[in-house]
């Protein structure tokens, strides 16, 4: 059922995903426009900006499709006009154990102390759908002599809605995204992944006028198969390329329902 790298192309499509995203996670952003000192941008609270991110899923049997529901806690800090926090749950559906089509609900608080007109709960939401492009052996596992490990490249395109941000500002976003996920050992697989991503502001409308574009970085570390077969747990962080943002951390639990 797993593809296995047929040449050298694909070997370095796998080292050259990871490299992008670390290299945009430790270097540091351009100047830009900084989040409003009484406000929120749509980028910090849609869900691609609120809620930690989370690994590709496990490949699974071609004949099935597959349940997930998910949570996520998630936390932004060090950002112009006070920390944010959200909470979301969603549902996925992993078509033929393969691709996840994906819908995602929740609430933002924000520390509003010394803030004036400061909305402390907001709603957010959005849907996903995250493909799986191609699952190979152990090209980046073998380097620690586990030849069972897999590298999963695919790519992904997301929508987002937020409520509750400053007069005037845009309150959706749309987003693409290039993740890649090495899951390691079996019973428990433990896997890394990252996802350079771009994020563009849009109104609710589309209005084409009013789209901003920021480059987001997206990475973490989690365990797939925790204690049951269908449990994974994440730790994950992202960085805006925009200054006023902060950075965000936080934890997703997923459980897959296996028929």
């Amino acid at each position: 059922m797993r593809a296995r790298p047929k040449g050298a192309g694909r070997a370095a499509a796998a080292w050259g995903y990871p490299l992008l995203a670390l290299a945009a996670l430790l270097v540091p952003g351009p100047p830009g426009t900084a989040a409003a000192q009484d406000g929120v941008r749509a980028l910090e609270a849609t869900p691609i900006g609120a809620l930690p991110p989370m690994a590709l899923p496990m490949p699974a049997h071609r004949g099935q499709n597959y349940w997930v529901g998910r949570l996520h806690v998630g936390q932004r800090v060090g950002r112009d006009g006070g920390d944010l926090t959200a909470f979301g749950i969603g549902a996925d559906l992993q078509w033929h154990g393969g691709s996840v089509f994906g819908i995602t609900g929740g609430v933002r608080t924000r520390d509003c102390a010394g803030t004036a007109e400061c909305d402390h709960v907001a709603w957010l939401a959005g849907g996903r759908a995250r493909l799986n492009m191609y699952t190979g052996g152990p090209t980046v596992g073998a380097l620690i002599g586990d030849h069972n490990a897999t590298t999963t490249l695919g790519a992904e395109i997301g929508m987002g809605y937020a409520s509750g941000l400053a007069a005037g500002q845009n309150d959706c976003t749309v987003d693409i995204g290039a993740p890649v996920s090495v899951a390691l050992f079996q019973k428990t697989r433990v896997v890394a992944f990252v996802t350079p991503s771009l994020v563009w502001e849009a109104g609710c409308a589309f209005d084409l006028p009013a789209t901003r574009r920021t480059v987001l970085a997206r990475a973490g570390v989690g365990a797939q198969q925790l204690w049951h077969p269908g449990l994974d747990v994440y730790l994950g962080f992202q960085r805006y390329f925009e200054s006023g943002t902060g950075h965000q951390f936080g934890i997703t639990i997923s459980y897959t329902h296996l028929p």
